[in-house]
Parts: C-alpha cells; structure tokens; sequence
C-alpha cells in the first residue's frame, strides 16, 4: 500500500485489503480500518485504528476459533537522507521506518501490527480445560474415565500421610 508523500499536509487513507495481501496465515477476511497521515517539519506521522479476525488454534482444547481485533496504529516516516550513520537507538526508533523517492509503503507498518496482535498461546476461552493427557478427549465437552480416576488417585509420594491421617480417624 504504497503512499505519494507530495501534495499534501494532511490525509486520510482508507484501508480496505484482502487478508491475502498481508502473507499471515492465521488472517481471514479483509483488514479495515482508517490512517491519518501528518506531515511534521522532517517526518510523517501516521496515526489510526485497523480491524481485522484471526483464525487461531487454542493451545489447551486444539479447537480452532476466530477474534475480531482492533488495533491502533502509530508509526513514523522519514527521508532516508535523515539515517544517521550511527545512532544509539529509542523506543521512537521503534516505530520508525526510513523512506526514500517521495513514497511510503504502510503494508509492512499494517502487517507488523498484525503480527504483534497474534497472542503466543491462543486461548478458545479463559477457562478452557484442555485435552485428557491419557486419551485425548477434549475436556470442554465434558469428563472421561481417565480424569476420574485421577481425582481418585494419589500420588504414591503422599500415600504415607494418607496413612496417617486415616489413623488418626
């Protein structure tokens, strides 16, 4: 999503791109959104809100679910001329990409803030239960035999206390 940076102070740049444009597998449908760009003595600050759904798969149950996101979106241009040789870098320097030929590219900025958005371990749901370590079955469904006799059994590492403890009753 290549932008001319001649002709204007300020614009307003609709975003409205297939998933395919990104290369994100976990992107489905469109990314939507809106990007107000401001021209700034030597740079271009862009600022705005883009909307997009993930396909994921959760790391407890392995079902696949969808979100709806909203992320916002703050990034600065400047010419190329402007990279310093050296330079001790700043969290702004972050947020900074180097331009050159009166042209800047948000479709790295926008497929970046993507990208960060996409959660390490992915949860269906905060209090998914997972899978049964014996047999598979996903517990959100509901109990197998295994997870039964779990509860029933102790560890033989405490099964002395156990001992003592119905002793004493």
């Amino acid at each position: 999503m290549k932008i001319h940076v001649t002709g204007w102070e300020e614009r307003e740049v609709e975003i409205n791109l297939p998933s395919s444009s990104f290369k994100v597998e976990e992107l489905r449908g469109r990314v939507r959104g809106r990007i107000v760009l401001l021209k700034r003595e030597e740079r271009i600050e862009a600022e705005g809100e883009i909307e997009f759904t993930l396909s994921l798969t959760c790391s407890r149950c392995l079902e696949t679910f969808e979100v709806h996101k909203r992320e916002r979106i703050r990034h600065f241009f400047l010419r190329k001329e402007r990279l310093p040789k050296e330079k001790e870098l700043s969290s702004e320097d972050a947020e900074t990409t180097y331009y050159e030929e009166e042209v800047i590219d948000m479709l790295p900025v926008l497929r970046d803030t993507i990208l960060l958005s996409i959660p390490l371990k992915p949860l269906c749901r905060e209090e998914c239960k997972g899978l049964c370590p014996v047999c598979g079955k996903n517990l959100n469904e509901g109990e197998c035999e295994h997870v039964k006799k779990k509860e029933e059994e102790i560890d033989p590492r405490w099964e002395k206390l156990k001992a003592l403890l119905e002793k004493e009753e």
